[in-house]
């Protein structure tokens, strides 16, 4: 069931199916293995307890601390709170050289949510640090999560390329086509606050489904006409394959 739960603490719900739920200012408490949390929205949020086989792909979560909690190996590089919770949680395990070279990072990707972790990292190897104390601290923080680590030891490696931090611009609209007409989702009065999934019921006309992947740094979607998704369009994760942060 989708819950909606603001200003409180939260403890596991009787359903574990908690897909498009949404959770703002709220601190998490005990043991959720076990639950389904994809599209679902965290803001502001406090977690804290056990989140280690938790569903975690299209969630998105904006300004909250994971640091306290116990996170899937298999967590997404594109998930910047989760990723920065398990850095935070990491930090007492290095020594003072290697904490200095990963605050270089971490503090810079936290600073701004355009900001993504790889960019963090590239911060790094442009400060002219050496890589091979980066590689031994990326060694202790993602030991764990061996999806994190290899795509970390990629960029270390130069194998993604040196893109300038500078490629990301932030946009000045984002056009969503909808039934015709087009909206920007930057400036339309319905795109306010940290519910994804009311926004998309609100844009939603007959015959058209909407998706917003993310609000943060700025919303980015997509939308289609039922027809065109054919049976799609039944699927519960219809814009599986559009694009989209996982």
């Amino acid at each position: 069931m989708r819950y909606v739960f603001t200003n409180r603490t939260v403890t596991p719900m009787p359903d574990k199916d908690a897909r498009d739920s949404f959770f703002e200012r709220c601190t998490f408490q005990g043991d959720f293995r076990g639950y389904d949390f994809r599209n679902a929205s965290f803001a502001h949020c406090t977690m804290e307890g056990d989140f280690s086989d938790v569903q975690t792909k299209y969630m998105t979560s904006f300004m909250s601390d994971w640091s306290k909690a116990i996170l899937p190996p298999d967590i997404s590089s594109s998930k910047q709170d989760l990723v920065v919770g398990v850095v935070r949680r990491g930090l007492p395990n290095l020594t003072q050289t290697e904490r200095d070279l990963v605050l270089v990072g971490l503090n810079f990707v936290i600073a701004d949510s355009a900001h993504s972790w790889i960019d963090g990292e590239r911060q790094i190897k442009q400060s002219g640090r050496a890589s091979a104390e980066m590689l031994a601290a990326i060694g202790k923080l993602f030991g764990g999560y061996p999806t994190l680590l290899e795509r970390l030891r990629s960029t270390l490696a130069g194998e993604e390329g040196d893109r300038a931090l500078a490629d990301n611009p932030r946009p000045t609209e984002q056009i969503l086509h909808i039934a015709g007409t087009e909206i920007d989702l930057l400036r339309d009065p319905r795109v306010r606050g940290e519910d994804r999934w009311a926004i998309e019921r609100s844009l939603e006309v007959p015959g058209w489904r909407v998706h917003l992947f993310t609000l943060h740094p700025w919303p980015y979607g997509k939308a289609a006409e039922e027809e065109w998704l054919g049976v799609r369009a039944s699927w519960w994760d219809w814009w599986r394959g559009l694009g989209g942060n996982q």
